[in-house]
């Protein structure tokens, strides 16, 4: 019995020393990427890093392992947690308070999927939500004809002049004012009245549809191009869409510094949807992974509300903000 217990615990201690080695290495990997200028790819995992060092904390104390065990498992806990933390941190302290009678705003964002059979469910969730302004990516082929289908209550700003060219789109029922940015395949930009219960003023929308970069100077350019165009824009802009990105990237995090938005998507894991499969086996997520789209908004909005839309068949969820003038 002895035996059987001393052989279960030298495993057990064996498998733990092997999983904090790995987080020490992961960590590690994390910070050495982070300092360098190539591409990331460590950082996006940061999350998983960070529960498994948690992990392995847990379970070295547990099984008494050796003290050079028990530091690796911290060692790897300190790189995702520097990325992670602060991120789910600001998750918890949205500002809700409002004003019973506050006009208010509301934004859908949604990366419709190109391959998405089912267009009735995202008609279905704009009869329900009836946003003000609608944002969204992949709406190639037949989704043009519904886009259209929503006037004459929607009218589409930016995009989808012929089927080939509906990577992003910008509906609306607000007015139109002005082209701030020409349409181009991986985003939009429009000036548009805001309603009468918001007093006179306007607002800037642009749509966001970032490719996934494979070279730093494709991140650098397509990162260059929202800041040049939302540089121009006052607090009440908006910008919406899928930036392939999630909050953790140096990507992102660049971005967040440049841009004289705030991003109001605090770890919303948005893809992918259990819609999406994966290798031949057709493996399915049962939980959404990666952040990766997101909202900003000027600091003349208030967030009270932000929540993921149902699956509408894409392998993205919908993502719904509801805004109201911020204090003065």
């Amino acid at each position: 019995m002895g035996n059987a217990l001393g052989f279960a615990l030298g495993t057990a201690r064996l498998v733990v020393g092997v999983a904090a080695l790995v987080s020490a290495a992961a960590g590690i990997a994390i910070v050495v990427e982070h300092a360098s200028p190539g591409l990331e790819t460590f950082a996006n995992f940061a999350p998983f890093a960070f529960v498994i060092a948690l992990l392995s904390i847990a379970l070295a104390l547990s099984v008494r392992a050796s003290r050079a065990i028990v530091a690796a498992a911290f060692i790897g806990v300190l790189a995702p947690a520097w990325l992670v933390v602060p991120e789910l941190v600001a998750a918890l302290h949205v500002d809700s308070r409002h004003a019973a009678d506050a006009p208010q705003l509301k934004l859908l964002t949604a990366n419709v999927w190109s391959i998405n059979d089912n267009p009735a469910a995202f008609e279905a969730l704009i009869r329900r939500e009836r946003p003000d302004i609608i944002v969204v990516q992949e709406a190639w082929g037949r989704w043009k004809a519904l886009l259209e289908r929503l006037a004459p209550e929607y009218q589409i700003h930016a995009g989808c002049q012929y089927d080939s060219d509906c990577n992003v789109v910008i509906l609306s029922k607000l007015t139109p004012v002005d082209t701030i940015a020409p349409w181009t395949a991986g985003m939009a930009a429009v000036r548009l009245e805001l309603p009468p219960r918001f007093g006179a003023g306007s607002i800037e929308v642009m749509g966001v549809h970032l490719s996934r970069s494979t070279t730093v100077e494709m991140e650098r350019a397509q990162l260059a191009e929202v800041t040049a165009i939302a540089g121009s824009f006052g607090s009440r802009a908006v910008i919406a869409g899928d930036f392939n990105a999630a909050p953790w990237s140096r990507a992102l995090r660049d971005l967040d510094e440049v841009i004289p938005l705030e991003r109001r998507t605090r770890a919303l894991f948005s893809w992918p949807t259990s819609t999406r499969s994966f290798t031949r086996l057709r493996l399915r997520a049962p939980l959404p992974v990666a952040p990766i789209d997101h909202i900003y908004a000027g600091r003349q909005w208030r967030l009270i509300e932000i929540c993921l839309g149902p699956n509408i068949g894409s392998d993205h969820y919908p993502i719904v903000a509801t805004f109201v003038p911020a204090p003065s």
